[in-house]
């Protein structure tokens, strides 16, 4: 049987910061699960998902970085502070990164795709246009209706008349 002094940590409206934390992180960590497992049958949004679960994985590490900085057993001298820390400082930078700042950056350079082609071997090439007309001096000059490759990748374009 738990020590009645744990126990009445669970009880987040009395318990102690550090207490609320623990909890905090672990009820965001099955929430994420939860909503991981089951998004298609809640009915929820490829998009609506990937954004709960990045504010969700944000709670959990943020929460449970506070509770054992806060406790103190296993984290507790200061080198040991400085790299969860340092750690916890690059998790954030990295998911500004790559779901904030890159994105916006290349908003401007959205492609679309113009056509899909059939090829030899059950392959298909997907033609993609760049969306916005400045965009389209990486296209070569070609004959029949294809295009020599683009600068990006190998990537042709279709052109149909």
């Amino acid at each position: 049987m738990a020590d009645d002094e744990y126990l009445e940590l669970l009880e987040v409206t009395e318990a102690p910061l550090l207490a609320k934390m623990g909890v905090t992180s672990a009820v965001a960590l099955l929430i994420m699960v939860a909503l991981s497992v089951w998004r298609k049958k809640l009915r929820i949004g490829y998009e609506l998902w990937q954004w709960t679960h990045g504010v969700l994985a944000f709670v959990v590490v943020a929460a449970a970085l506070t509770h054992v900085l806060m406790v103190g057993y296993y984290v507790n001298e200061p080198l040991e502070i400085a790299l969860w820390l340092w750690m916890s400082v690059v998790f954030v930078v990295l998911v500004l990164w790559v779901r904030v700042v890159r994105p916006l950056e290349l908003r401007g350079k959205a492609w679309h795709v113009e056509g899909v082609v059939p090829e030899r071997g059950g392959i298909h090439t997907v033609v993609l246009e760049p969306s916005r007309l400045r965009a389209r001096k990486f296209d070569g000059l070609g004959v029949g209706g294809v295009r020599e490759n683009h600068a990006i990748g190998g990537l042709r374009s279709y052109d149909p008349s």
